[in-house]
């Protein structure tokens, strides 16, 4: 509708089509438990993360990942550091809005949960870091989410 109030509509038509196209999948039946985490500062005894029932949840699945909390989540995603430690998912993606985020700050963040050093994904190592305000985008970027996710969900799961 937008597209064809801005007279952009074969544009909006195409992307309409890419985001029902990629984003309209079944969970995957098997693969890796993910958390994806905003931002990794456990100091405050929670952390927040993407809830399986929203577009970014959505995405996730589109990755081809099962997303570590499973169930529905009804108000502000963010649990207790404890339950985290009960889900103990296979990886961690942590997802910081700064897009200049060099290598030092991304290895801030994934030592920001070294603070747990019981968590598999922890002990195996496999803990990402994706940068930018567009992995939080609603809009049209959320195509980069998927792209990114599946990406660093790769490259996290190859023999270290």
């Amino acid at each position: 509708r937008l597209g064809t109030l801005t007279d952009h509509s074969p544009k909006a038509a195409e992307l309409a089509h890419r985001l029902e196209q990629r984003l309209r999948v079944d969970p995957p039946e098997e693969g890796p438990r993910v958390l994806v985490a905003l931002g990794a500062d456990l100091s405050g005894g929670e952390v927040w993360f993407i809830q399986p029932n929203s577009l970014h949840g959505d995405a996730m699945h589109a990755a081809g990942v099962l997303n570590a909390v499973g169930e529905d989540v009804l108000g502000p995603p963010s649990m207790p550091v404890e339950q985290l430690v009960r889900l103990d998912p296979d990886l961690i993606i942590v997802i910081s809005a700064d897009p200049d985020l060099n290598e030092q700050g991304k290895q801030a963040l994934i030592d920001g949960f070294g603070a747990l050093p019981t968590l598999t994904a922890v002990k195996d190592g496999r803990i990402g870091v994706l940068a930018g305000y567009r992995y939080l985008s609603p809009g049209p970027a959320i195509l980069d989410f998927v792209d990114a996710l599946e990406a660093t969900v790769a490259g996290l799961m190859e023999p270290q």
